[in-house]
């Protein structure tokens, strides 16, 4: 990857295999673990290529969602705000959408800057 170049990452494969919420939680415990660590709340957003069904379950799976164990102690730890940023105000920020005050992070908390979540342009070497 160039110097300077940021990378939004949507988390359409984490969570399109939200199916492992459940069928193998220690197994997306591990998957979330790792990006959080490596990428960070602040590149991370929620996609879905689900046009046969709604992905509701997916997005409330993930809402109720906490480490399995303490076996993942080592890893960020997740909370509202985390999942707020995820689903919802770093896309909203990316795309320069104003969110309603109300659903805004409390306290000092903020989606990503704008620049920090920009895509990686066509033909960048990565």
């Amino acid at each position: 990857m160039k110097d300077g170049t940021r990378v939004l990452l949507a988390l359409a494969a984490a969570l399109v295999i939200g199916g492992l919420m459940y069928a193998r939680p220690k197994f997306f415990a591990k998957v979330m673990g790792e990006l959080l660590f490596w990428v960070g709340e602040d590149k991370m957003t929620f996609g879905s290529d689900y046009n046969i069904w709604e992905p509701k379950w997916q997005v409330e799976g993930f809402v109720d969602w906490d480490y399995p164990s303490d076996e993942f102690s080592d890893y960020p730890r997740v909370n509202a705000d985390t999942k707020r940023k995820i689903l919802g105000l770093n896309a909203a920020k990316l795309y320069g959408i104003d969110v309603p005050a109300e659903f805004q992070l409390a306290g000092d908390g903020t989606p990503a800057a704008q620049d920090d979540a920009a895509l990686v342009e066509h033909g960048a070497d990565v």
